[in-house]
Parts: C-alpha cells; structure tokens; sequence
C-alpha cells in the first residue's frame, strides 16, 4: 500500500470487517477547493444539469414500459430511481432566491420524492415513477429552463 492517502483505502470484506480475499480498493478524490460562484451561474449549472437529466429520463422511457418493468431485468428502473434522486438533489442546491421566484413549481413534491426513493426501499410504486418520468420529469425541466435566460 502506498503512503499518499488519496490513492487508495483499504475496505473491509463483508465478513464483519476481518478483510479477506473480496476486500476493495478505493480511489479516493485529491482534496478541491471550490470556486465561489454567483447565484446565476449556480443556477443555470443547476439548470443544464436537470435538463441533461430530463433527457435521460426520456430515454428510459422511449424504451417503453415493458422494458421499463421486466421482472428479469430492473436495470431501467434502477436507472430511472437514480436519475431522479439526482434531479431532485439538483433541485435542492438551487439558490432559494430562484425557488421563492417561481413557486409555481412543487419544490417540496420534488424533495420528497427524492427522500422516499433514497431512504425507504420499496416505498414508490414502478407506476409512480413511470408518472414521475412521463409528467413530472419533462414539466420540471421545461419549467426550470423558461426561468434561466
């Protein structure tokens, strides 16, 4: 093992943090330091983030539902679970200056959405989210990108 602790940690096997012969090695990030940004560059950030995952989603769903709900292959909704707790964590580093400004859009729904789909398994319907992709994902996205010039 090397001594720069940014290449790389040592991560315990699953059998009760004895290691063993499946332990991992995990590349860990060099420290950053952020560059301070206006609120209008955050937010249009933030915008093309969302749109770029709106278009994801409409990926999944130009699939179709079938594949969408294959009992064999949860890949695409494993995606679209994903794509959306992404979105909405996006939504929620959005300057509260731009959501005061268009309250019009269900802020709260949306972090709401991302905290049953992070932190309780099981707890949408795969027709919830299939609402989610089909209505909600594109009115978001086109919602937020009227609002950035």
């Amino acid at each position: 093992m090397t001594d720069d602790p940014r290449e790389s940690a040592r991560v315990p096997a699953g059998n009760g943090g004895r290691g063993g012969q499946f332990a991992a090695k995990v590349h860990l990030e060099p420290d950053f330091e952020l560059q301070p940004v206006s609120d209008a560059e955050r937010t249009a950030e933030l915008v093309d983030d969302i749109e770029r995952l709106a278009r994801s989603a409409h990926r999944i769903v130009s699939r179709g539902r079938e594949v969408f709900d294959d009992p064999d292959d949860a890949t695409q909704y494993l995606a679209a679970k994903a794509l959306v707790i992404d979105m909405a964590t996006a939504v929620k580093e959005l300057p509260e200056s731009f959501t005061q400004q268009h309250s019009e859009i269900p802020w709260s729904s949306i972090a709401g959405m991302r905290n049953r789909l992070a932190h309780t398994y099981r707890a949408i319907s795969r027709d919830a989210l299939w609402e989610t992709l089909t209505v909600s994902v594109p009115d978001l996205a086109a919602a937020a990108s009227r609002q950035v010039p």
